[in-house]
């Protein structure tokens, strides 16, 4: 038997997060993209045992948004999660009660086989599951650069993603993987611990960067970066580079450390 309670972490305002023990679960019904263009699927119910924290809860926390999705409603935060199937809706034969998955809550196709596929093999644990949403996110990245053997790649972004992209590189042959960390205003330390992380996990050279100055142009910041990057550290331009930030000071620095 499974708990038929939703264990939440409800985002309430901006900077104010509560644990909610919601209502019990309703069971899955083949009604649930009825408002959608897409025919209508069965689904089943999860019961969630880990969830990962991305940078957008990160973003949604700290600063009530991320890019145009602002906040305007109580939300519940998570959507790297895995967890184990607790109930079948009509029609689902693939799966069974019992079964450990992994899942995105977005609503995509459901038709493809990478929809359909989820189910954890009995060698990868809870926790490891949770990692599938971010790792598919480095899978596609890699995948969409035209990566191959004997590439030197550059990674702006020493987070989660920005690692798993590495991992990526290194396992598609990549010749020399290096990372670069953006030091944090409030928070020095984060950068340098990522750092330090990364030394030891599918990367060749790690890179930290000052932040841009006082009113300094982000163009200027992107050249000088470059000539620091290339010149006194002493680093080839990049076959391929990675942004794994989502700074436009890392966007544009990329250009110059590129060798496309």
């Amino acid at each position: 038997m499974f708990e038929n309670t939703n264990y939440s972490v409800v985002l309430v305002k901006q900077g104010e997060i509560v644990p909610s023990e919601n209502p019990k679960i309703p069971l899955p019904t083949p009604l649930f993209l009825t408002l959608s263009l897409l025919p209508t699927l069965p689904e089943v119910q999860v019961n969630i045992k880990v969830t990962g924290i991305c940078g957008s809860d990160v973003h949604y926390w700290a600063h009530g948004g991320i890019g145009d999705f602002k906040l305007k409603a109580p939300m519940v935060l998570g959507h790297e999660s895995a967890g184990v199937v607790s109930a079948l809706g009509p029609g689902v034969t693939h799966l069974k009660v019992g079964d450990r998955v992994a899942l995105e809550p977005g609503i995509c196709c459901r038709i493809c086989e990478q929809c359909k596929n989820g189910r954890l093999p009995a060698n990868v644990t809870l926790e490891e599951g949770a990692l599938v949403e971010p790792l598919s996110v480095a899978v596609h990245a890699a995948n969409r650069s035209g990566l191959k053997a004997g590439d030197r790649v550059f990674v702006f972004g020493a987070g989660p993603v920005g690692l798993l992209i590495c991992a990526m590189a290194k396992a598609a042959g990549a010749a020399h993987v290096t990372i670069a960390e953006i030091l944090f205003g409030k928070f020095p330390d984060i950068a340098s611990t990522r750092l330090d992380f990364a030394k030891t996990y599918y990367t060749d050279f790690q890179v930290l960067l000052e932040r841009a100055a006082l009113g300094e142009p982000n163009i200027e910041y992107a050249r000088r970066t470059a000539r620091y990057i290339l010149g006194e550290l002493g680093e080839e331009l990049a076959d391929i580079v990675i942004d794994a930030t989502g700074a436009e000071t890392c966007v544009q620095t990329a250009f110059y450390v590129s060798s496309g």
